[in-house]
């Protein structure tokens, strides 16, 4: 995953909080992120990041929220996506082997318990 520095996140934030009064309401945050094109999130993942930020509950994303959270955050989701797509393809190989009637492999069978 791509490293952010704390200037990169800062001018981010800064361009988006264009009335500058240091916080972004969840759906400007949800924007931002978006155009946070080395980001690569899909819609659903920046929805989660959005919410997830907002630690406080108030409904915005102050400055100190971004910061401190942020690249946290967008490991989480990322690593989380990783971790999915990983299962997925291990899900539709058992049941390619399954479907070609091999019985699985003792290793496999010790996998899903």
């Amino acid at each position: 995953m791509d490293e952010f520095n704390d200037i990169e996140l800062f001018k981010v934030f800064r361009n988006f909080d264009e009335n500058q009064n240091g916080f972004l309401e969840l759906g400007e945050y949800a924007e931002c992120i978006s155009r946070f094109d080395q980001l690569n999130l899909s819609d659903n993942e920046i929805l989660t990041l959005s919410l997830a930020c907002d630690v406080n509950g108030d409904g915005r994303i102050d400055y100190q929220e971004f910061m401190k959270h942020f690249k946290d955050l967008v490991y989480l989701i990322k690593f989380h996506h990783e971790l999915q797509t990983m299962f997925d393809e291990e899900q539709k190989a058992m049941a390619d082997k399954e479907s070609q009637g091999a019985s699985p492999t003792r290793q496999e069978v010790e996998l899903d318990v």
